[in-house]
């Protein structure tokens, strides 16, 4: 979930080259920010090569647009995609940031989205946090990160009481519980004994992986260089 911010307090603020990851998301009031998860000085230690260069990033959950603007201002050279099911974000796109209208529940059209846009230097997701959705998006744009890229995966705190039950949606397991499969994979990727393979959309992303972070409520993945 993004914190608020109008459309019209969007610009960036003075100096804002120089502003660290967190500090631009304070000043635009996503909910990323130390004041709420403190996603971002985590991140920024994993983002911060990435700074000048011409990547593309894309982020499943818009709301209002303060982490859009957050990735716009921190990233200069990039593009920025929101996805987002709610039409009513169109106006949101501007210059480098991107809008696509689609539910993050069909394969498909994450797929449509994927070819149109990837592949992607960084994918942040942060939709519905339904547990079949954000398995999904695991499941589906892993893939269409590029080589050495980013795939991060938030609010993971409703995999567990009390909101497991709000979140699980009709899912036999949790998005937490699938990703731990996948770290256990890539912990024991030389074991002599290997734990039973996952169900083949999983196990195919175990190679891909070259790690996988976990942080207080968030996961972060990369890909093999």
């Amino acid at each position: 979930m993004q914190g608020a911010g109008s459309v019209t307090a969007g610009a960036p603020p003075p100096g804002a080259a120089g502003m660290t990851l967190n500090a631009l998301g304070l000043h635009h009031g996503t909910d990323k920010s130390s004041d709420k998860h403190g996603y971002l000085p985590i991140y920024e230690a994993f983002l911060a090569p990435l700074r000048d260069q011409e990547i593309t990033l894309l982020e499943i959950g818009v709301k209002e647009g303060a982490s859009l603007r957050v990735w716009r201002d921190y990233f200069p050279r990039a593009r920025i995609v929101g996805l987002d099911r709610r039409r009513d974000v169109r106006g949101l796109a501007e210059g480098r940031i991107a809008i696509e209208i689609a539910n993050q529940a069909d394969a498909a059209a994450l797929e449509a989205v994927a070819a149109r846009h990837g592949p992607f230097d960084i994918v942040i997701e942060d939709g519905s946090h339904l547990w079949p959705h954000q398995i999904l998006a695991i499941r589906t744009l892993l893939p269409a990160v590029k080589p050495g890229g980013i795939f991060i995966s938030e609010d993971l705190q409703v995999s567990f009481p009390p909101l497991a039950e709000r979140y699980a949606g009709g899912a036999e397991r949790s998005a937490f519980e699938v990703l731990r499969d996948l770290a256990e994979r890539v912990l024991r990727a030389q074991d002599r004994v290997q734990p039973p393979e996952l169900e083949p959309g999983l196990q195919r992303l175990v190679p891909m992986l070259a790690w996988v972070l976990f942080q207080r409520h968030a996961c972060i993945l990369r890909r093999h260089a």
